[in-house]
């Protein structure tokens, strides 16, 4: 889920000392990797609280390397 996601991005951050960035920027992250076809989201259903989001990683790495290679050549 979108909140456990992001709960582990903070302690990751934390562990390395990295500043992390705000829930609506990592929101915003999540889309770009969505739109890319690296991760792929859901809604939550009934008995879920909020606007959380269950999010799958896509298991075609040849898709995410082309995302990568698109993104880097422009």
């Amino acid at each position: 889920m979108s909140g456990e996601v992001f709960e582990e991005y903070k302690r990751v951050a934390k562990k390395f000392k990295e500043s992390n960035v705000s829930a609506r920027w990592f929101r915003a992250y999540l889309n770009e990797l969505e739109t890319y076809g690296i991760i792929s989201t859901t809604k939550s259903g009934p008995g879920m609280v909020g606007n959380t989001r269950l999010i799958r990683l896509n298991p075609e790495a040849s898709k995410v390397k082309e995302s990568i290679e698109k993104e880097i050549s422009g």
